[in-house]
């Protein structure tokens, strides 16, 4: 099986690491001192994984700690958008925007559309009027269609 391949191809190279490390020890004998000689790359990775692992459950409760602190925040946020998705279902608050824009867009235009004089040209000068002409002209039309406008309650 594949399992039992992969095992006997390690326990070879391990072999063959301990057998060069033995080779090595006899041909520079007078190079080295102290423990045996040991070939191959295991006990350096081996020590890499242990430095790297040095200090792992602080880093763990670190991360832990910084986890926990977004999750408030996230919260937090998701409070706030909570409260702003109820003022957008309420129908003044609507209403009150969109009143607020159109307050915006008129005196923007009123602003920035040059009015003609009316000498030059009067159907122009009526068309471009301010947004408070405009207000203004159709409150003197609607209070005359009113008074023009029968009363029922005579007849």
């Amino acid at each position: 099986t594949a399992a039992s391949g992969g095992s006997e191809v390690q326990r070879v190279m391990y072999q063959h690491a301990a057998r060069w490390a033995k080779r090595l020890q006899i041909d520079f004998k007078d190079k080295f001192s102290g423990g045996p000689l040991l070939a191959g790359l295991h006990h350096v990775v081996k020590k890499v994984v242990a430095f790297q692992l040095d200090g792992i459950d602080g880093q763990i409760l670190e991360l832990k700690s910084k986890v926990q602190r977004r999750i408030v925040e996230k919260k937090e946020a998701l409070d706030a958008l909570t409260e702003e998705v109820e003022k957008l279902r309420d129908l003044t608050e609507w209403q009150h925007m969109l009143a607020k824009l159109a307050q915006v867009v008129s005196e923007y235009l009123d602003t920035t559309i040059a009015i003609p004089d009316e000498k030059e040209d009067a159907e122009i000068a009526k068309s471009l009027q301010t947004t408070q002409d405009e207000v203004e002209e159709t409150i003197r039309l609607y209070e005359s269609a009113v008074r023009d406008q029968p009363n029922e309650e005579k007849g």
